[in-house]
């Protein structure tokens, strides 16, 4: 066999392999790491943060709840109170993507110190929260519904805001666009 006959097949079979591996990584490879964010294990937030953060700040009042969706995922949330004073509203923490609500507590702490109510959860599979799939909105602006529906029928009183960073931001923005 010559030279140029050998390299035809090697060339050959390193574009079908090529072609292989690029149909694997964008119909196989990709969806999966997209739709399966990295979850914060308690292992890992320990790394971080050196203890898994617990909101037990001195001046305000902590309730850990889970909150159902309605497609039957449950939510891991807290909500934190001012202790002194009735709240003059309520803001809603989403993070972003392979985020939790521990990453969010210490931005939270500071609204509540204004007399604030403050609701930080994990998105659907992200932290705690149930739920296999991140689907960037679509389910996720229906679960902050699903939280907002929870703290009116608690009767949780005045105004309710959103505050989102990454893709936290534009879950909000979604919601926005579907509940009032």
């Amino acid at each position: 066999m010559s030279i140029s006959k050998k390299f035809k097949k090697r060339s050959i079979v390193a574009v079908l392999l090529c072609l292989i591996g690029f149909y694997a990584g964008v119909f196989h490879v990709a969806p999966a790491i997209i739709l399966h964010p990295r979850r914060m294990s308690e292992v890992k937030l320990i790394e971080y943060f050196g203890d898994i953060p617990l909101p037990l700040a001195n001046n305000q009042k902590s309730t850990y709840v889970s909150i159902p969706t309605k497609d039957g995922i449950c939510l891991s949330s807290w909500l934190l109170q001012p202790k002194e004073a009735s709240a003059q509203g309520t803001l809603i923490f989403i993070h972003g993507i392979c985020g939790s609500k521990e990453f969010q507590l210490k931005y939270a702490e500071a609204f509540v110190d204004l007399g604030l109510n403050v609701v930080v959860f994990d998105l659907r599979a992200h932290g705690q929260s149930g739920g296999e799939n991140c689907t960037y909105g679509y389910c996720e602006k229906h679960d902050v519904s699903s939280i907002i529906d929870w703290l009116t029928a608690s009767g949780v009183e005045g105004q309710i805001g959103l505050y989102g960073t990454s893709l936290g931001g534009a879950i909000a923005l979604q919601t926005a666009a579907i509940d009032d």
